[in-house]
Parts: structure tokens; C-alpha cells; sequence
């Protein structure tokens, strides 16, 4: 472990719950990267152990994840995790799916586990939040079957009814309209001359 190098190394630190703002003026000072998941205060444990018992709730605890801009040691994290002071975390992993642990930090993909805000999730010194995983070519291509089928269905001829439908109520549209901006100016266009319309630019 000690040779591995990583981007992204994940630790657990157990805050004093009555001063929550002591971890987060430790990572501020360290002007390190970081998030930071909401407070994991409802956690049970799934089995009997040496000392707990299987349904008991586990101490109240913290995901973070330190964020490199290039790969770092194990010995280069425990050393930034020295800002915890007597709480400084000892166990530490890299991270290979960053968005992957990101969701776990509420439980995203766990329905089995208690679910966590994603909005409490917190970024420090320019750490990067990202919860959503590129879609898949398959996944595009509908999105750009659902887009064309609306317009033909809604008889739309202007891209910026498109892209404001797309902001308005639906999202997932939102990057596709956004990047295909030639392929839309033509289609809009095309659709406008096969009806005899024109648009104020193609007036002039």
C-alpha cells in the first residue's frame, strides 16, 4: 500500500458532534482539495461483533476524500490528515471511482442504508463534486431520438425553443442541445424551409 499512488485518497474521521466546525476549519487550513460527506449519524452495524451488537448505530462519523492534482503516496495523505490533530484518521484508501464513492457519501446506490443529502455533501479548497456518470453512447442516442421526435411532434422551427424546453423540463437534454448546436441550427433551418418560414436572420 505504502508504494500505491492516487489521485484521490479516501479517510474516516469521527468529529466531536457538538463542534462539527472543528473538521471543517481543519481542511480549510490545510488548502488541500477536499469534500467532505454530511454527517454519518445514522449507521448501523449489519452483523454482531467483538463489541457491538448487529442494528446498533455506529458512531457518528465523516467520508472524506482528499483530492490531489497529481498521484500521490499513502505517506503524502497521512501527512495532510495530520490537520485532525488527535483525530488524524491512521486508515486510509485510494480511490479508484471517484464519482462511485462520491454517491456513497449518501448512500446513493446503498437503498439498504440510511440516505444522506446530497446537498450536505461539502467542498473545501476547490474540491470537485460529481455525482453523475457519463451516459453511455446508447443512453445519448435515445436522448437525441426523444429530442427529434419532439420537435416534429411540437412543430418547433426555433433552436431556442428547444434549448429553453430543454433548461425548463428537461435536463438530461440540456448537453445534447447544447454541444449539437450546428446539427440544430441546419435541422431548424431545414424544418423552416420546408414550410416556407423564415426566421428574422434569414429575412435579411
Amino acid at each position: 500500500m505504502s508504494d500505491k499512488k492516487s489521485r484521490y485518497w479516501a479517510f474516516i474521521v469521527y468529529p466531536n458532534t457538538d463542534n462539527l466546525t472543528e473538521i471543517y476549519d481543519a481542511i480549510q487550513s490545510t488548502h488541500m482539495a477536499c469534500i467532505l460527506s454530511p454527517l454519518h449519524d445514522k449507521d448501523v452495524y449489519n452483523k454482531d461483533g467483538e463489541n457491538h451488537k448487529k442494528g446498533e448505530i455506529k458512531k457518528a462519523h465523516f467520508h472524506g476524500i482528499w483530492q490531489f492534482s497529481g498521484p500521490a503516496r499513502l505517506a503524502q495523505a497521512l501527512d495532510v490528515n495530520r490537520c485532525f490533530g488527535d483525530k488524524s484518521p491512521q486508515y486510509m484508501e485510494p480511490v479508484a471511482d471517484l464519482i462511485g464513492y462520491t454517491r456513497y457519501f449518501a448512500h446513493l446506490d446503498d437503498p439498504q442504508k440510511a440516505a444522506y443529502d446530497v446537498n450536505d455533501i461539502l467542498a473545501f479548497n476547490g474540491g470537485q463534486i460529481n455525482l453523475e456518470r457519463p451516459k453511455s453512447a446508447e443512453e445519448n442516442r435515445r436522448i437525441m431520438y426523444d429530442i427529434l421526435a419532439w420537435i416534429n411532434k411540437q412543430g418547433i422551427l426555433e433552436y431556442k425553443d428547444v434549448v429553453d424546453f430543454a433548461f425548463n423540463k428537461e435536463p438530461d437534454w440540456v448537453p445534447i442541445v447544447t454541444s449539437k448546436t450546428i446539427f440544430f441550427a441546419h435541422y431548424m433551418s431545414s424544418a423552416r424551409a420546408k414550410k416556407g418560414v423564415k426566421n428574422d436572420q434569414e429575412k435579411h
